[in-house]
């Protein structure tokens, strides 16, 4: 799936998007049972809120707010809330991760990242874009 695909997000905010957000809470993804994933549309964008635990670095609140850009959507990365030691942080994944960028949007998703976005986008369409039998 291409996460920067306009089409598919366009489809999206098409038909859940509401000018106030339309919330969304996934108990797990089709990879990660354990995932907790909320995802909020809006007439304009789609947020989504995930947790994801990296191992001995720490339990990560991540927003990835994607809107259609053109002919690819933008993707921003947002690191709400971060809970472990901040040196162990940025030594193991720089200063974009750290306490100090809480709140701070980033548009260099990591590979790793965009896979953690499309695992929640390939979710979202399996439970909630299916066509009506």
């Amino acid at each position: 799936m291409d996460i920067r695909n306009t089409q598919l997000l366009e489809r999206v905010l098409a038909r859940y998007g509401r000018p106030e957000g339309h919330v969304i809470e996934c108990h797990g993804t089709l990879t990660d049972r354990y995932d907790f994933v909320q995802f909020a549309v809006y007439v304009d964008r789609l947020q989504i809120a995930l947790r994801r635990v990296l191992v001995e670095v720490g339990a990560f609140h991540f927003l990835f707010v994607l809107r259609p850009d053109g002919r690819q959507a933008s993707i921003e990365r947002i690191v709400r809330d971060v809970e472990g030691a901040n040196r162990r942080i940025r030594a193991a994944l720089g200063e974009p991760y750290a306490k100090t960028s809480i709140g701070v949007p980033f548009r260099d998703l990591s590979e790793e990242e965009e896979e953690w976005v499309e695992d929640a986008l390939k979710t979202f369409f399996h439970y909630w874009m299916r066509e009506p039998a």
